[in-house]
């Protein structure tokens, strides 16, 4: 008898597996990027399957007697991040236990005495960014979801299999046969869309680590980013809404090593000695963690039937915190595309009708990557005239209230020059 139960369930699995859905867009990657793009296209109206190899998000972390555990993924979000996850009803949802606005951001050359600090006092704006956790977006993401009849969301169900069945695509996801107009890869830098796409990319190796933790500073943090460079790797403190900050620190493989095999106490010193003890001496609130960087770049963002968001497309040092922006702006991009062929009644899957996305974003994300590439090389060299370079250069900058207001209002996504470019759904308009 116990033989014919389990028999019977693996033939209602296989059957499961054999039949095919139809859906018009599947999107791989439940994360942050692809969860936004989800919600940015629900409306359309158009039958959509979210689906992730791994677990769905689980909820941030609860409080460890009367202070929460600070999970070490947060990203540095700007102000056209912000207003996205507004339209998409997202944001409101997120408590403020899980988002920090950063009104300064002071950041410094620790081999000269070059410095400079933006305020958003010299902007039109309230703030220059927010640290926001990302399970706490996704989540936020997650329930907007849940509104909409047309939006399926599937874990623990990998890409596997792709092939092209005429103007349609068919993969296979877990235990589930799809048939798609359009698949989307938003499933981060080792991309299975892209790999079984056989879509290329250009590749460079920076030969250093991030590490990221939770860390409680002697003094105040007040609501400031900062930032050190050193020629080994800049070191990043990124303000928390429970008083602590979050640290990222991209370093030389050798010296992420070494730093990795500390004690909690020696590596707490070695953070403090870093940031020249700019809030006194740390403390870990959580364990460092750590991920190799690389620079990668999709030749092509699209293809029949195809298209590539986020990591999947791009992905960059995190030295300016830009990786997360870029991503949402990829994906605010590409639903606004879609949802405008879909109105006109033009096939989404076709190459052609993807192109004017791929043009759209390909060219501003390689400027990102290429501006990122140089700030690491400048900032990674100890010779003395690239450090006198450099300090000029920095010192000259903080000089000069119109350089630093056109950097911040670059950073915060409310450039006026870009303000046309932006996707309507990410467009800012002054505070003041």
């Amino acid at each position: 008898m116990v033989q014919s139960k389990k028999a019977t369930a693996k033939a209602k699995v296989k059957a499961r597996a054999e039949q095919s859905i139809e859906a018009d867009i599947v999107i791989i990657g439940a994360g942050l990027v692809g969860t936004a793009l989800t919600q940015a296209l629900a409306p359309t109206g158009l039958s959509i399957y979210l689906v992730e190899a791994g677990n769905i998000v689980s909820p941030p972390q609860k409080r460890r007697k009367d202070k929460r555990v600070p999970a070490p993924q947060v990203s540095a979000l700007n102000l056209a991040s912000i207003q996205f996850l507004n339209h998409l009803d997202a944001w409101p949802n997120i408590g403020a236990d899980y988002i920090c606005p950063y009104y300064k951001m002071q950041v410094w050359d620790a081999n000269s005495d070059a410095q400079i600090e933006f305020d958003c006092e010299q902007t039109d704006y309230e703030k220059l960014g927010v640290i926001a956790e990302n399970q706490a977006i996704v989540k936020a993401l997650m329930d907007a979801l849940s509104a909409h009849d047309n939006v399926k969301v599937h874990d623990k169900s990998p890409l596997k299999s792709l092939q092209r069945q005429g103007s349609h695509l068919q993969l296979t996801a877990g235990n589930m046969q799809l048939n798609t107009r359009l698949l989307i890869g938003a499933d981060g830098q080792q991309s299975q869309v892209r790999t079984l796409a056989k879509l290329p990319t250009e590749t460079g190796h920076f030969n250093q680590q991030a590490i990221v933790a939770s860390i409680q500073t002697e003094r105040p943090h007040q609501n400031t980013a900062y930032q050190c460079f050193h020629h080994t790797g800049p070191l990043a403190y990124l303000p928390l809404s429970s008083g602590e900050s979050s640290i990222v620190w991209s370093c030389d493989d050798g010296y992420a090593r070494h730093l990795l095999a500390l004690s909690n106490t020696d590596f707490a010193q070695e953070i403090s000695a870093a940031m020249q003890a700019k809030l006194g001496n740390v403390q870990l609130t959580s364990k460092p963690v750590a991920f190799g960087l690389k620079q990668i770049h999709a030749k092509d963002y699209v293809a029949d039937n195809i298209a590539l968001v986020g990591d999947a497309a791009h992905r960059t040092h995190p030295l300016a915190g830009l990786g997360a922006n870029i991503g949402l702006l990829d994906a605010a991009a590409l639903a606004q595309l879609i949802h405008e062929k879909h109105v006109a009644g033009r096939n989404i899957g076709l190459k052609s009708n993807l192109r004017p996305y791929e043009r759209w974003r390909k060219g501003q994300n390689g400027a990102v990557l290429g501006l990122m590439q140089m700030f690491k090389t400048a900032f990674g060299s100890d010779s003395a005239p690239i450090t006198k370079v450099r300090a000029l250069l920095m010192n000259s900058a903080a000089q000069s209230s119109s350089a630093k207001r056109l950097f911040s209002q670059l950073a915060m996504g409310v450039d006026s020059g870009m303000l046309s470019d932006l996707p309507e759904s990410c467009q800012v308009l002054p505070y003041n």
